[in-house]
């Protein structure tokens, strides 16, 4: 339980819960094993409510006790049930941005692209999704280098004689690419376009 409660403190102080609170949600992701061992003292609470003072006779608060914590379980209860409510309106979407990955790392492969630089969101899924047979450095939207949760990484792409760029449509990072492109020496980048998708060929 007091794991539980930690977990959910530092989470509520963290400037990264309100920035990006969808990208952060992954560090809840052991709130399913903990969040039992939380809502038992109020379940049983609940059920039971609590025992009379030494008295014997019940404080308001004891008295309010019961209700207080029937309220708490209804909303972690509406709360659950809106959130996977939420979640299920997004599949669509989510299969749909999935195949549209799928197609960039076929395309990828047809090509015969081995090195490609691209976005933090888009490296460490591209690299994994293609069983690291097209390797990724990260890049931030002014084509600086980025993060790279794994630095080998980049080095075996700064290898390569001509890694291609990876870039969401309508993306900023797409849009530094396609003013590159056009202040470039013609011919110097090939475009491939795909759903979703745009890469950039060095020839």
């Amino acid at each position: 339980m007091l794991a539980a409660i930690g977990t959910l403190g530092a989470y509520t102080v963290s400037s990264s819960a309100g920035l990006t609170p969808v990208e952060s949600s992954r560090y809840l992701s052991c709130l399913l094993i903990s969040l039992p061992a939380l809502l038992w003292p109020v379940w049983t609470v609940a059920r039971d409510g609590l025992g009379p003072s030494v008295t014997g006779r019940r404080s308001p608060g004891a008295r309010l006790a019961r209700p207080v914590a029937w309220a708490l379980l209804a909303a972690t209860l509406g709360t659950a049930a809106h959130a996977t409510w939420r979640a299920a309106e997004t599949a669509p979407a989510t299969r749909a941005a999935e195949a549209r990955h799928a197609e960039l790392v076929s395309t990828l492969r047809q090509l015969g692209v081995r090195h490609v630089r691209a976005g933090y969101w888009t490296c460490n899924r591209l690299t994994f999704a293609s069983a690291e047979q097209v390797v990724c450095a990260v890049v931030d939207d002014a084509l600086r280098p980025g993060f790279d949760r794994y630095p080998a990484y980049r080095r075996e792409v700064d290898r390569a004689p001509a890694a291609a760029w990876v870039a969401p449509t309508g993306s900023p990072l797409a849009a530094v690419l396609d003013e590159r492109q056009r202040s470039a020496a013609a011919g110097r980048l090939d475009l491939v376009v795909i759903d979703g998708w745009r890469i950039y060929l060095p020839r």
